[in-house]
């Protein structure tokens, strides 16, 4: 099958990405994101009440099986299923805060949709997909495994203009979310380097990494994903791969800004493992595991 990305424009998937975000009921909301939009929003009182009340029901149904945003990018319709999935009570109150906060949405989307049509014609061109094929084989190569040869599911969120992510794994397993609504045009080539970072989530790091990394950590699954974040993180989209080959190891050229979320003094000591197998051509082995599990337990 051919590696091909299917960009995917949903409003009921922003405006649930507006509402969760909002609610701040995971670690990993963009603080960016809501301090952009109470700069131009005036939320009232009841507005601030169903923000507050959304994050009390949604920490009840985080990731898994149970992941209330789910049916909001995979359905035209998810209420049917959010009735399902939700007590009673819990239903109403949703239904209730997305009518609420939805005006507000509506403010912002409005203008951010136009940028996201734009990103979704550049994505669906076979070029977008062929610009990263030295990032597909490295990676492949580097964690011991094909080439990323498959239909992947691009959906488009908000972002603001200094802040975009991703995600992997949360919706299923052929389906990644990129913010980009605020994101400049001409800084495709970051938009891909955000997209493969993802890929490694989604589809590379299951191989060799997670492999090695079940035996050597007794299958620790927090140790596995910090793990994953930091090799991930020491690569794209602001690591050792993000100019599309190569860059020198030399810390001054290499950017430190990685990961919002994870200190760079502990993303350079991983690059400096990794760069010598990238620059080999050689797969993650046992003895570069236990180096990784080394660092991050220091």
């Amino acid at each position: 099958m051919p590696l091909k990305f299917i960009p995917k424009i949903s409003r009921y998937a922003n405006l649930y990405f507006f509402i969760q975000n909002l609610s701040e009921w995971h670690f990993s909301n963009r603080k960016k994101h809501n301090e952009e939009w109470h700069k131009e929003l005036s939320f009232f009182k009841e507005a601030n009440f169903c923000i507050k009340e959304f994050k009390k029901i949604h920490e009840k149904y985080s990731f898994g099986d149970k992941y209330l945003g789910r049916p909001f990018f995979l359905y035209d319709d998810p209420w049917p299923l959010i009735k399902d999935l939700v007590v009673e009570d819990e239903y109403v109150k949703i239904k209730n805060i997305f009518s609420t906060l939805e005006p507000y949405f509506n403010t912002i989307y409005i203008k951010d949709e136009v940028v996201l049509k734009r990103w979704e014609t550049i994505i669906e061109e076979p070029t977008f997909a062929e610009k990263a094929s030295y990032l597909n084989n490295t990676l492949a190569n580097f964690y011991g495994c094909p080439p990323y040869n498959e239909h992947c599911i691009i959906y488009l969120l908000l972002s603001t203009k200094e802040k975009n992510g991703g995600t992997a794994g949360t919706i299923n397993n052929h389906s990644i979310t990129l913010e980009l609504s605020r994101t400049p045009l001409e800084l495709e080539k970051h938009a891909l380097n955000i997209l493969w970072h993802e890929l490694i989530h989604l589809y590379f790091s299951k191989y060799t990494l997670y492999s090695l990394l079940k035996k050597y950590t007794n299958s620790n699954l927090e140790i596995m994903k910090k793990i994953d974040e930091l090799v991930a993180s020491s690569l794209l989209p602001n690591g050792l791969l993000k100019q599309h080959t190569l860059v020198n190891i030399d810390e001054s050229k290499i950017s430190k800004n990685f990961n919002a979320r994870v200190i760079s003094d502990k993303i350079i000591p991983i690059q400096k493992l990794i760069y010598p197998y990238l620059k080999e051509k050689r797969t993650i082995d046992v003895e570069l595991i236990q180096e990784f599990y080394l660092l991050c337990n220091k």
